[in-house]
């Protein structure tokens, strides 16, 4: 792929701001760019303190909420958690279920099948729901725009506190118990997930039972225990790494490196081969534990992910992980074979000199994978990516993904009258439509793309930080950039331009020799290993012109106890000397 260089830009003042708070020009440079300047922010930034935690109370609907879960608890109710599929659902669920565990309340669960119920409370699933005769309904990463599901719930007396992180439509559902951060307007909690924004819940209702803002020591030893699950589905679900996110994840992550965690994430760290590392990052995270969880609902069924958190027996859990271990296989070669198929119809079928979109369909795909076949697909091409499969009424359903500059909720709204049913936001979306409406559906979504998108668009920007000397390729700098993490979404992982560098060495290696491995000599006549992943076509060019630039993320390499620099590689080019 082709790439854009482009700086990040920052006013130098900033930076120099910075510099006079103590900190160093290079990572001066790097706060300033992220607009981390006031002493204010750079404290929220750096902080690791949970007492900087918002209080639950200050957010919109958390009094009510927490009082009819008290209710419920103390009258020993019959309590049902609605969740969802994915990492954040399952995690949400999970701080549900213990809180209410070790409250005494023998608590109920229905997670959704992806394939079967789709996403969200539907009024089929509600009246489902309501055959386990609960008499009060938790639903989490789901419910706020679930309108006819909370009539049928109300036309039967039950209950029913939504607590959801999704934007809110016009109209929501006609329940008193809601509890979303979007309600509460500006504040800590807009940013939170799913699995946040129940962390806070369960919180919020620990101190109401507590009668105090300071909670029971047991309350306070479960909150700490949960705290990893609201990790997980934070970087998972991909929300911004900025204000209460930031504590959450940075206090989380700590946790999750050590020992004293639920059965669960104990085998999913074993199984995800992370099980030594002393602290984990974000990237542990996002591609280790996170697509393991979130296999269970993309194959098969997502409870067999809630039972695994929630499991108090090793034996369960070691099993359990196992499972999903041996799931996330199948959902990579699903999507393996699935990304080959959609890559050999748009190479054949489709001209790119002309389309600004991709529409690609094919009656037998999982619709499970669908959503990550449409992102790798974005990758490859850096076009709005639409995904579609059949459904067993003869429907199409579909993940849409988008680029930077391209609003692809907006594209599909423009297109309702061809749609059955459709949503999400700029970046991502689902859809449903008739077998009839799909090349007309087609045509109409790359016009739009036409429309939008220009030439320069289509080609992919890396956003460079800064330029990095040859003698700041060092591990010292590894180091310095290890202040800013975890890195995710608002907190991007920093990449330098360094120049002038000689390659001495290149070699193709792993599967398929897909990755391309290099050593270069700086002008300090030091030896410097790096990898270029996914770059292994590319070993002529490199042979061919050995003085290039490169734009990369300094990384700490260890190998048997040996500690060293690597250079992960995202592109290069012939130097301009």
């Amino acid at each position: 792929m082709m790439y854009k260089w482009k700086f990040t830009e920052f006013d130098k003042q900033d930076s120099l701001k910075l510099e006079w708070q103590g900190f160093s020009p290079f990572l001066a440079d790097l706060l300033a760019s992220r607009k981390i300047v006031d002493e204010k922010d750079v404290s929220r930034f750096f902080s690791k303190d949970l007492g900087s935690l918002a209080q639950p109370s200050e957010m919109k609907g958390m009094l009510g909420c927490t009082e009819r879960l008290k209710k419920a608890i103390s009258d020993k109710e019959k309590v049902l958690v609605y969740g969802d599929y994915d990492v954040d659902g399952v995690c949400a669920s999970a701080i549900i279920l213990l809180f209410l565990k070790l409250c005494g309340v023998d608590a109920y669960y229905f997670i959704p099948n992806r394939i079967e119920d789709g996403y969200g409370i539907s009024a089929d699933s509600a009246k489902r729901v309501l055959e386990e005769n609960p008499s009060l309904v938790v639903s989490v990463d789901c419910g706020i725009s679930a309108l006819e599901a909370v009539d049928i719930f109300n036309d039967n007396n039950v209950d029913i506190i939504i607590t959801d992180h999704h934007i809110p439509g016009t109209e929501l559902p006609n329940t008193k118990y809601i509890l979303n951060p979007h309600l509460t307007g500006e504040s800590p909690f807009q940013f939170l997930c799913g699995a946040g924004t129940a962390f806070k819940f369960v919180w919020g209702t620990a101190q109401k039972i507590s009668k105090a803002t300071k909670v029971l020591p047991e309350f306070r030893t479960l909150l700490m225990e949960l705290l990893p699950l609201a990790t997980l589905a934070t970087i998972a679900d991909m929300v911004p790494l900025v204000h209460e996110n930031r504590t959450i994840a940075t206090a989380g992550l700590k946790i999750l490196g050590g020992h004293k965690l639920y059965p669960g994430l104990r085998a999913l760290k074993k199984v995800a081969a992370i099980s030594d590392k002393e602290q984990l990052t974000s990237f542990d995270v996002g591609f280790k534990i996170g697509p393991r969880l979130n296999a269970a609902g993309r194959i098969e069924d997502a409870a067999t992910a809630l039972q695994l958190l929630t499991t108090d027996s090793e034996d369960k859990a070691r099993e359990l992980a196992e499972y999903l271990d041996e799931q996330n296989k199948i959902r990579q070669d699903y999507c393996k074979r699935t990304v080959k198929e959609a890559v050999k119809i748009i190479e054949s079928s489709f001209d790119l000199n002309s389309l600004k979109s991709i529409v690609v369909y094919r009656v037998d795909w999982h619709k499970g994978i669908i959503g990550i076949v449409a992102s790798k697909l974005v990758n490859l091409y850096h076009r709005p990516t639409i995904v579609l499969t059949k459904n067993s009424d003869g429907t199409w359903s579909g993940s849409a993904r988008s680029i930077n500059d391209f609003h692809i909720k907006n594209a599909l709204d423009e297109c309702s009258e061809m749609l059955l049913k459709h949503g999400g936001h700029k970046g991502a979306a689902g859809l449903t439509l008739k077998e009839e409406s799909l090349e007309k559906f087609a045509v109409k979504f790359n016009e739009i793309a036409q429309r939008e998108l220009t030439e320069d668009d289509l080609v992919k920007t890396l956003l460079i930080d800064s330029i990095i000397s040859h003698k700041m390729l060092t591990l010292q700098t590894v180091y310095q950039i290890k202040e800013l993490e975890p890195f995710g979404e608002a907190n991007r992982k920093p990449l330098f331009l360094s120049k002038n560098l000689q390659m001495i060495h290149a070699k193709t290696v792993g599967k398929e020799n897909l990755h391309l491995k290099m050593t270069f000599l700086s002008k300090n006549g030091h030896n410097i290993s790096a990898i270029g992943f996914g770059m292994g076509e590319r070993l002529s060019e490199i042979k061919e012109n050995p003085i290039v630039d490169i734009i990369f993320s300094p990384e700490e390499n260890i190998w048997r106890n040996n500690v060293s620099l690597d250079l992960h590689i995202k592109d290069f080019r012939v130097s301009k000397v």
